[in-house]
């Protein structure tokens, strides 16, 4: 079993700078106040929800007013969108522990938004943050994330993590998808770029997913979920 430490929350009163990226078509923004109805409408499913490790049910006002301490902490929430500024999904990153995760709305899926999403990030941890080895936690039974992890050059190396859900109970074992720094990312483009955020636009697996975080061991924050 593979432990994901607890992560650190920044000194109070230290802000984190909001993080979007944009490159392959999309654009990774933070969630505000006013995508609470579209993100209802995203994780409402509560299938979706639970694959994702999210709360159920879900309060996306809670939610999003949540984020700003888990940007204190590392935790990156961030809206995925094309073409328009309409959220299609959400993915999560935890820079100083390496994981990722992203789950998708059922409407948009089809559209290889999910693979996308995690080239981007994984070109921008490894390029940009210097984060030599990602990690993807993945049930084995996920078989569209498998496909989109490999998608983008991640491999399932044998190991896994506990997962724990909202509220302390365990989920289960997910397997470790990696993906180290000097890898290739298919489908590869110039640099992911970083785009300048005002710092009151807005906010930002993982021991346990959500945006408080989790202090706990051995446990993943979002279980990734997204289609192709």
């Amino acid at each position: 079993m593979r432990e994901v430490p607890a992560g650190r929350d920044s000194p109070a009163g230290v802000p984190v700078p909001p993080l979007s990226l944009r490159g392959h078509g999309l654009v990774l923004r933070q969630w505000r106040a006013d995508d609470a109805a579209s993100m209802r409408e995203l994780f409402g499913d509560p299938a979706l929800a639970a694959a994702m490790n999210l709360p159920v049910p879900f309060d996306a006002t809670a939610f999003i007013a949540a984020l700003p301490r888990a940007r204190r902490a590392d935790h990156h929430h961030l809206a995925i969108t094309e073409g328009t500024d309409v959220p299609l999904g959400l993915f999560f990153l935890w820079p100083e522990r390496g994981v990722l995760g992203y789950g998708v709305g059922a409407a948009h899926r089809g559209r290889r938004l999910a693979v996308r999403a995690l080239r981007l990030a994984t070109a921008f941890c490894h390029g940009e943050l210097g984060v030599t080895e990602l990690l993807l936690p993945i049930f084995p039974d996920n078989l569209p994330s498998q496909a989109v992890a490999a998608g983008a050059g991640y491999r399932d190396l044998g190991g896994s993590v506990d997962v724990t859900a909202p509220g302390g109970h365990g989920r289960g074992r997910a397997d470790l998808w990696v993906h180290r720094a000097g890898w290739p990312v298919p489908g590869g483009e110039p640099s992911p770029r970083r785009m300048t955020t005002a710092a009151g636009a807005g906010p930002a697996s993982c021991p346990r997913h959500g945006p408080a975080g989790h202090r706990g061991r051995a446990s993943t924050g979002m279980n990734s979920t997204g289609t192709m």
